[in-house]
């Protein structure tokens, strides 16, 4: 039996290498601290369902403002070096 695969397949399984290769690198030892504390925090018995789903919230809100956080004073620095 013969497979022929097409030109538009090989591109599409090149894209999704590149891309699978480029978010792996971007991964670091910081990163697997984070999922270690919500497995933990899942794994937990003794904090309802609702609580858990709250405590993720949180954790996820507090991310979203640290990184803004860092976003404004990334681009406050980029101002004041091009106004120099």
């Amino acid at each position: 039996m013969r497979v022929v695969i097409s030109e538009a397949h090989l591109k599409v399984n090149r894209s999704l290498i590149k891309e699978s290769n480029r978010l792996a690198g971007n991964f670091s030892a910081n990163d697997y601290s984070k999922t270690e504390d919500i497995e933990k925090l899942l794994a937990r018995r003794d904090i309802s369902v609702e609580n858990k789903k709250k405590a993720l919230a949180n954790k996820s809100k507090a991310e979203l403002q640290s990184a803004e956080a860092a976003y404004t004073q990334a681009l406050e620095e980029a101002s004041n070096m091009l106004g120099s």
